[in-house]
């Protein structure tokens, strides 16, 4: 919801009382960093009582502790990104009392916040990469050959920094990691060229 809508208020955790007035009931927003403290500590608090793993037919829908420790990760990861953190661009989103809703100054712990929080779900042991294996031909209707482009002179070709080396989007395992980017970042990279 923070993603689409920005900062939102935060009700109680005593809730409110719906016979109110509507100026008693309607909250000033929260920022940013408020809404992601509240969320992760949820999410973590949640991660406590989950199970790790779920596999019989019965519960294979239901969130496990990965799924809880991810989705965290992922508001981590948000948080830390440019568009949240330290954003010039949203110096005009304040609340009512001239609050700022949006961190104007760069932090790199929140960076360092999400990278820990990943690594949270990484060292479980339980979850990997899914990658599909690079096929030049055809094995079958179920197994059709990988698409690569044909000519890399037409297409932007943005380089990825990954892990101390670089890469392209398409890599020779059939994994686009342009995928696994945020949107403002994919828009980014390609508006370059």
């Amino acid at each position: 919801m923070i993603r689409k809508y920005g900062p939102v208020p935060l009700v109680p955790e005593h809730g409110l009382d719906y016979t109110e007035s509507y100026s008693d009931l309607s909250l000033p927003r929260n920022t940013h960093d408020e809404c992601v403290d509240f969320i992760t500590s949820e999410l973590a608090l949640a991660a406590k009582d989950l199970p790790a793993s779920l596999r019989d037919s019965r519960n294979l829908v239901r969130p496990t502790r990965g799924a809880a420790l991810a989705a965290r990760a992922k508001v981590y990861l948000y948080a830390a990104s440019p568009l949240y953190n330290g954003n010039a661009d949203m110096a005009d989103l304040v609340d009512d009392k001239g609050r700022q809703l949006i961190a104007q100054q760069y932090n790199e712990e929140k960076w360092a916040r999400a990278a820990a929080a990943a690594k949270e779900v990484i060292d479980m042991g339980i979850y990997k990469l899914y990658t599909y294996p690079y096929h030049a031909e055809s094995q079958g209707p179920d197994y059709p050959p990988t698409i690569v482009p044909r000519s890399t002179r037409n297409i932007p070709m943005p380089i990825i920094p990954m892990a101390g080396k670089i890469s392209t989007p398409w890599n020779h395992t059939g994994l686009c990691l342009m995928a696994m980017c945020p949107s403002w970042v994919t828009r980014k990279l390609y508006s370059r060229g």
